[in-house]
């Protein structure tokens, strides 16, 4: 425990000094009496007992030093003279402080985002060992396909690697509160979930339980509901478990509540039900032709992704030649559970993003380095002195670098109160696709990795600076002055530094440059719908409800529609968007040819529309007619298509007329379509992808859900009447997501607006803190030359020589900044080339214009120093050391 005490002498040293000094004159006074006891006299008695004990100061420094730590009360030597230091020049520690606080801020938000999207560990237990399993269509290549219950238990029982699996399938439905009114009526998505799907994930219930085997084999009608759910609808009530309520038809008890931070699939799903409940599960449960839905599972201890592939091919190899009809041409594909989740492109911009803000924190290093070797000139006299007195090298480093982690480290803290005040504005900010995006939060990681970023910034940072100002001997800093100081390696190290930060920030200005162009390019394509100002909402209906129970519903809702006044036209499709590559099938015949080639194969997608849903969005027709009233389920089967369906089956040839046979995506039967009409090609993937091929039926003759309605209004206030309409109609009725159509567009390209943004914000802070190194640069480079340039001027050289040798300096730095960023960003732009629409990564005219604009504000920041320097009066300027 003497370490301890030791610690505490530190903290109370004033009481030890006093405690040393009093134990000190005891044993002196003691010595002295025993002298003159011995016969010397009073004033040879105290100077021999002082001299015995070495000197007063120095037999205090000994014991003091014996009962502290020095080391530690040093560290408080340097801090203590850092703050003083720093006091003393508030300019420039407020510049430092302010460019290290923005850098580290930022360095801090995008790592609290990455921690909670990619770093932090999925709310499942080992959720390493979790792994996806979809059906695979060797056919036509799609990789992520729904799974029949008995292929699922032969994965099961045949795939070793595997612990367990279990499945789910999302549904959509009505959740209605007998004990609240029908405004409460809500649209929700539940999962119907196999017994073992929360004992495989790992998780229990934070309030009742979860589902067991015999909720089953028994038929039990129960839900386990989210954290979220139980807050919002029932306000965390603990009565909630054994109430009961509908979801999707099914009358079912909650019987548990997950936890706050459990959630699966995907957060929006509120609910689960026991698969035994589903009717497709109860229809299909022997049926091995007929998809129930999603597989996942645990691989055992030790197994690898890659071994569990290999094995599960294996096991679907088997099945094909076992099944020969229903597995046909189907296999596994396994992808990891946060995979799943994040897809590719968030990872991936998240990545560039966090590459960004490590740059700009990179260009306020240098500039901050830069602004220190200057102090550091002006300190060198100051370093002599100390040396003089006995200071050491490495002595003289130690208390530099203090300073400069106690800058940093002042900065992070400053950083990190910004982020928690920005931290919401960012999240709202960010597209919805991204997940977990609502879990960053500055938390005890994002804090620790800021202290430690705090501290390695100002390492990094201080220590070129602190070896440079300290280095040498006493005599070799006593002679120095800023005559020779002002240039030398001083002052290539200043410029090697300015050249880095513009180097830096032309990586970052061009990659934001290219961004921009594209978002521009994007914002200019024609989307093909004619009135982008028309209302769209999500219409459904109760799918428990009987089929012609929701046909009737619908078509009355319809109608009641019609009949509110203002509305030009009014509509309804299937399928308004599509995400992917939509649907990956072909057409089984065409114009009586059977067996379409399979070149023919691709992208096409198959919808039903209902009422004027094409004059409502404004997609003319190309050729042909709309649908009629006529074309009912009793009328001949007929279709319309787009230009880009037309161009693929009849190339140079009119469509209209011709006839068509099957959508295998669908599992439509065998009979002819007849091609009425074609409308106009629409971007329905999104701005950023051109138009697919797409067939559209009477929803009069599929009988098929249209749940997108259109309406297009000459009057507002629209939305308000169709909710009011909506919830007079039917209690399982909703009507959500009632939006515009431009605005349903502009969601679509949200995620390229963010990392636009954000690319944009770092490069902008990029560009201001180079132009603050090149005006610190140059300020310090007049001050350090003003008797240079007075003896100039004082030979003759005019005010516009004087300002041209400071422009000519700042030219030579920025050039050579631009010359190396040029060379940094045509190898990093490729990385961007995924992101970039409508522009190449190499492209001249963004990077003529970073490059010129970096230019042109290096030469503005150095118009302060250049007329400081043209003012010089070459008198004073001569009477200087």
């Amino acid at each position: 425990m003497a370490w301890i005490e030791r610690v505490m002498n530190v903290l109370r040293r004033g009481h030890l000094d006093a405690d040393i000094d009093a134990e000190l004159q005891f044993h002196i006074e003691q010595r002295a009496r025993d002298n003159v006891a011995a016969g010397m006299t009073r004033d040879e008695a105290r100077r021999d007992a002082e001299r015995r004990f070495g000197g007063l100061l120095r037999s205090h420094e000994r014991t003091r030093d014996a009962d502290l730590l020095v080391w530690l009360e040093t560290i408080g030597q340097d801090v203590r003279y850092a703050v003083r230091n720093l006091r003393h020049s508030p300019v420039v520690t407020g510049v430092i402080v302010a460019s290290l606080a923005l850098a580290i801020g930022a360095s801090t938000a995008m790592f609290s985002i990455m921690n909670a999207v990619l770093l932090r560990a999925l709310p499942y237990a080992e959720s390493g060992r979790i792994v996806m399993l979809w059906t695979a269509n060797l056919l036509n290549g799609s990789m992520e396909q729904n799974t029949s219950v008995p292929n699922m238990e032969d994965w099961k029982v045949r795939a070793r690697t595997f612990e367990d699996m279990a499945a789910y399938r999302v549904s959509k439905g009505s959740l209605i509160d007998p004990t609240q009114s029908a405004l409460d009526t809500e649209w929700v998505r539940y999962a119907s979930v196999t017994n073992n799907f929360f004992s495989l994930l790992g998780r229990s219930s934070v309030l009742g339980r979860v589902f067991t085997r015999e909720d089953f084999t028994t038929g039990e009608r129960v839900a386990v509901v989210t954290h979220s759910l139980w807050q919002r609808r029932f306000g965390g009530s603990a009565d909630v478990v054994g109430k009961r309520v509908a979801v999707g038809g099914l009358d079912v008890e909650i019987v548990g509540v997950m936890p706050e931070d459990f959630w699966f699939p995907t957060k929006d799903v509120q609910l689960w039900v026991p698969a035994s409940l589903d009717p497709v599960w109860q229809r299909n449960r022997d049926n091995r032709g007929t998809r129930f839905g999603v597989v996942f599972g645990r691989l055992t201890r030790g197994a690898t992704i890659e071994q569990a592939r290999a094995e599960t091919r294996v096991v679907a190899a088997q099945l094909r030649q076992q099944y020969r009809n229903e597995n046909a041409d189907l296999d596994v594909n396994l992808v990891p559970v946060q995979a799943q989740m994040l897809g590719k492109s968030v990872p991936f911009m998240l990545e560039i993003l966090f590459g960004a803000v490590l740059c700009v924190l990179l260009i306020a290093c240098a500039n901050v380095a830069n602004l220190l070797l200057a102090r550091g000139v002006a300190r060198r006299r100051e370093m002599a002195v100390r040396a003089a007195l006995g200071a050491g090298q490495r002595r003289l480093a130690r208390q530099l670098l203090t300073e400069s982690v106690l800058l940093s480290c002042v900065g992070g803290c400053l950083g990190v109160m910004a982020v928690a005040w920005s931290m919401r504005a960012l999240i709202g900010l960010a597209p919805a696709n991204i997940p977990r995006l609502d879990e960053a939060r500055l938390d005890t990681t994002v804090l620790l990795f800021t202290l430690a970023l705090s501290v390695v910034t100002g390492v990094l940072f201080g220590l070129a600076p602190a070896v440079r100002t300290s280095r040498g001997s006493s005599d070799n800093l006593t002679h120095t002055t800023t005559r020779n100081t002002a240039g030398g390696s001083f002052g290539k190290l200043r410029g090697a530094f300015v050249v880095g930060q513009f180097a830096l920030a032309l990586v970052l200005l061009a990659g934001a440059g290219l961004l921009i162009r594209s978002l521009l390019a994007v914002q200019s394509v024609e989307s093909g719908f004619g009135d982008r100002g028309v209302i769209t909402a999500q219409l459904r209906f109760d799918n428990a409800l009987p089929r012609q129970r929701r046909t009737a519903l619908y078509q009355e809702a319809m109608e009641r529609i019609r009949r509110l006044p203002g509305l030009r036209a009014v509509g309804a499709v299937g399928t308004m968007f599509w995400s992917g590559e939509g649907g990956k099938f072909g057409l089984r015949a065409v114009d009586d040819h059977p067996d379409a080639p399979r070149e023919q194969w691709g992208a096409l997608t198959w919808t039903t529309v209902c009422g004027d849903y094409f004059q409502a969005v404004g997609v003319p027709l190309v050729r042909g007619r709309f649908f009629l009233h006529t074309d009912s389920k009793d009328a001949a089967p007929v279709a319309l298509i787009n230009e880009t369906m037309a161009r693929r089956y009849w190339p140079g040839e009119n469509p209209v007329g011709r006839r068509i046979k099957g959508f295998d995506a669908r599992g439509k039967n065998d009979d002819w379509v007849t091609v009425i009409g074609i409308v106009k090609d629409v971007h329905s993937q999104g701005l950023e992808r051109g138009p697919m091929a797409q067939i559209f039926e009477a929803q009069s003759q599929s009988l098929d859900e249209t749940e997108n309605l259109v309406v297009s209004a000459a009057t507002t206030g629209v939305d308000e009447a169709l909710r009011r309409t909506i919830r007079e109609l039917d209690r399982t009725a909703v009507l959500s997501d009632v939006s515009t159509l431009d605005g349903r567009l502009i969601e679509q390209s949200a995620q390229r607006r963010f990392q636009t943004y954000l690319l944009t914000a770092f490069a902008v802070l990029a560009l201001l803190l180079a132009a603050a190194g090149i005006f610190a640069t140059m300020h310090y480079w007049v001050v350090q030359r003003t008797q240079e340039i007075g003896i100039r001027m004082a030979l003759g050289a005019e005010r516009r020589t004087v300002l041209a040798m400071v422009f000519r300096e700042t030219l030579v730095l920025a050039v050579a900044g631009v010359g190396v960023g040029v060379a940094g960003a045509l190898a990093a732009t490729r990385a961007i080339t995924s992101l970039l629409f409508g522009v190449t990564p190499h492209d001249p005219a963004t990077f003529a214009a970073v490059s010129l604009g970096l230019t042109a504000m290096a030469l503005i920041a150095c118009c302060v120093p250049a007329a400081r320097a043209a003012r010089v009066d070459p008198m004073i300027a001569l009477k200087i050391e």
